[in-house]
This record gives structure tokens, sequence and C-alpha cells, in this order.
């Protein structure tokens, strides 16, 4: 098993893992950081907006992997 580490960005902050997962192999790693996004993505915009969010995987302090993802989030309303 290898350590993978999972740095978060979106724009306006940086988290930088410095404690990792220990996971099977490459495969595992993007599972678990394109679910990092999802569960990102249903945290940071409860209430509407725009946002870049990206994850980043190293492995030996080498990126190897990264996702992004881009959501626009808004109500449409009509008029009457």
């Amino acid at each position: 098993m290898q350590r993978y580490f999972f740095d978060v960005f979106n724009g306006v902050f940086e988290r930088v893992d410095l404690v990792g997962q220990e996971l099977a192999d490459e495969a595992a790693a993007r599972d678990l950081a394109l679910q990092t996004l999802a569960d990102i993505a249903h945290e940071a915009i409860p209430l509407g907006g725009e946002a870049l969010i990206t994850v980043r995987v190293r492995r030996d302090g080498v990126p190897i992997y990264s996702a992004s993802l881009a959501l626009a989030d808004q109500w449409m309303r009509l008029d009457s």
C-alpha cells in the first residue's frame, strides 16, 4: 500500500494534505479524488453560486493526478 495525498484548491483557498491516506493503487486514489470533488461541491455551494474545485493527488511528493469540477448553480424563476 502506498500513501497518497489529496490537495484541494478552489481559487480562494488551498488545503494541502499533510496526512494522506494509504490506498491500494492509483485507481483507488483516482476514485477518492473524484469522490472528494463531489463531497466538496455539495458542501461548498449549498445556497447557489459558482465554483471551480481542483483536487491534486500526490505520491512521494510528486503530483500524479488532477481532477477539476466547474459548477454553476442557480434558481430559474419565471415571473407570473
